[in-house]
């Protein structure tokens, strides 16, 4: 059975990375856990295992679909423009609120505009999401992209 390890390599320069590598079984090669083949172990002797004999790590063409991140409750309004502008809706969201009728019309360019906070239970949003402007799994991915800017 091969040994898996997670390692802290350091370079010549003293930058540490850290990796997950497999022992062949003689003992001599350690190799990338994805691909099977050798990783160059950057100066002999300077590496030090954190934690040993541990389970393959599931990667590869049989794991599981990834966790997405969860959904953040809000994201600032620059975030929230960003992601918009990233994700190629900022032209839809200005066209949804525009046609909408007043008084709600007026109140939404107000809250778009001075908001501190875009919560992802807005009703905007979530009247946004009913109009076709986005889906609820767009929106979502707009939360998790805005909080990572």
């Amino acid at each position: 059975m091969p040994r898996w390890a997670l390692y802290v390599l350091t370079d010549a320069m003293g930058t540490e990375t850290h990796a997950v590598l497999e022992q062949l079984a003689d003992g001599s090669v350690w190799c990338h856990p994805d691909t099977g083949k050798p990783v160059e172990v950057p100066v002999p002797g300077s590496n030090r295992v954190l934690d040993a004999d541990l389970p393959r790590p599931a990667w590869g063409r049989d794991d599981p679909a990834p966790v997405p991140l969860p959904v953040p409750p809000s994201i600032s309004p620059a975030q929230a423009r960003e992601a918009m502008f990233r994700a190629g809706l900022s032209a839809q969201v200005d066209a949804f609120i525009e046609a909408l009728p007043e008084p709600q019309r007026s109140v939404a360019r107000i809250r778009w505009e001075y908001a501190t906070a875009i919560e992802r239970a807005d009703p905007l949003v979530l009247a946004a999401i009913e109009a076709g402007v986005m889906s609820a799994a767009q929106a979502d991915d707009l939360f998790r992209l805005g909080a990572a800017l």
